[in-house]
């Protein structure tokens, strides 16, 4: 095969990022044909030599294809070359134009099945990185990246990417490529990508680490999605650190202290979870108090998390209702408040519901005290807008979280605090 065409698909796969290509050529030996059973050199020598001269890293000169009676012979770049694609390779399938059509259509069908295999399942970039250890790199000083950038010790991460090839590992640095340079980073635009939380280990990592994950811009355009997006990241960041310290083996500790915050009578109520969650919650305040940290969002968020699984549990089970009742296809914690100004036949089924299972009385140390379904919707859009701002870069220092954690288990307007009065008055089935 002249080398012309092989050059030209070698570049068509770089430009596709494809592996496997597939070369049909006729081969013609002068005037005479190569025909099945043949034992030519199929690749003449000038051709040859002019694919070795040209492109040196895609043959080397001790490899020799081999004739195959009827079958394909393939190239590939020498073990040697580093600075290409390894696992390129380009076969070169003989077509005879002796050859029979059934023959010739057997072949091309299977050619074309195997392209399909090849391609069905699509490579789609995944965040994979893996962060290099501070201490070692500083040692170390400045690196170079693929872009001949030199880059900070801190932050810096390898980055596998099997879309490409398992050989293809990229040097990058959190701050400068990640979701910031498409030549490196290759899951920019995709839904929900962020950068990659590097594991805290101390307290003060964790913060670093927790500011990174609350959402910008505008707090009044913070939609649900975006709130939900960033509450999973910060609950995984805070349960992934209680892992590393080893306080996730022993949050019967903290689980402990939630009776001192006003949820002893409820406590039972709730489930592995959403306790689970609630001590996290504690042991984060404990590790921000450590550094006496200026903000305090992230435990408001795995509370207000807590508030509205229980919510939705309940909502979901009222008879009649379900999630495509929704504008998220779920019941979110501000969702009552919402229904109640803007879907007047949905707040009737769950009030004529409420009508008979909501038990108003909730202190049970002041049987004259009770909370309306309406007053507790009132306390829970407020608790929405709080909910909001934790989920922005917007601080919420300490003295504040205090106020919100009494709203939310043990005092405010309800008395007893949000989520005492949900568990209370409204029991779950």
């Amino acid at each position: 095969a002249p080398s012309s065409p092989i050059k030209r698909m070698i570049a068509d796969l770089t430009l596709l990022g494809e592996h496997h290509g597939t070369l049909l050529f006729a081969f013609l030996m002068g005037e005479r044909a190569a025909t099945p059973g043949s034992d030519p050199s199929l690749l003449s020598p000038a051709d040859r030599d002019q694919l070795i001269a040209s492109s040196p890293s895609l043959l080397s000169p001790t490899d020799h294809a081999q004739p195959i009676a009827s079958g394909p012979y393939h190239l590939s770049p020498a073990d040697r070359d580093q600075p290409i694609v390894p696992d390129q390779h380009v076969s070169i399938q003989p077509l005879c134009p002796a050859t029979d059509l059934h023959g010739l259509r057997t072949l091309l069908t299977t050619l074309l099945d195997a392209a399909h295999r090849r391609l069905r399942e699509p490579r789609n970039p995944r965040c994979q990185g893996v962060f290099l250890d501070t201490l070692s790199l500083a040692e170390r000083g400045a690196l170079v990246g693929r872009q001949g950038d030199t880059l900070a010790p801190d932050d810096l991460l390898v980055c596998p990417k099997p879309h490409i090839g398992n050989w293809r590992i990229d040097l990058v640095s959190r701050e400068q490529h990640c979701c910031r340079d498409g030549r490196i980073c290759h899951i920019i635009g995709q839904p929900g990508a962020a950068p990659p939380v590097r594991p805290p280990r101390t307290p003060k990592d964790l913060l670093k680490e927790l500011e990174r994950l609350f959402a910008s811009g505008d707090l009044d355009t913070l939609d649900e999605a975006a709130i939900e997006h960033v509450s999973n990241r910060i609950e995984g960041l805070t349960r992934r650190f209680a892992e590393i310290t080893g306080a996730l083996q022993n949050l019967g500790r903290y689980e402990a202290k939630l009776g001192d915050i006003g949820l002893e009578r409820t406590l039972h109520l709730l489930g592995a979870p959403e306790r689970e969650s609630l001590a996290l919650a504690v042991y984060l305040r404990d590790q921000l108090d450590e550094i006496q940290a200026n903000d305090y969002s992230a435990p408001i968020i795995h509370v207000a998390r807590v508030l509205e699984r229980e919510l939705q549990r309940r909502i979901l089970a009222t008879p009649g209702i379900s999630g495509t009742d929704f504008p998220h296809g779920r019941p979110t914690l501000g969702v009552l408040g919402g229904v109640r100004r803007k879907n007047p036949l949905l707040w009737a089924r769950i009030t004529t519901h409420l009508g008979s299972a909501w038990a108003g009385t909730v202190d049970p140390d002041d049987r004259s005290f009770t909370v309306s379904i309406e007053q507790f919707v009132d306390e829970i859009d407020l608790l929405v807008q709080i909910r909001n701002q934790a989920a922005h870069t917007t601080p919420i220092p300490r003295t504040r979280f205090r106020a919100i954690l009494r709203s939310c288990c043990d005092g405010g307007p309800l008395r007893i605090g949000a989520l005492n009065v949900l568990l209370t008055a409204w029991p779950h089935p």
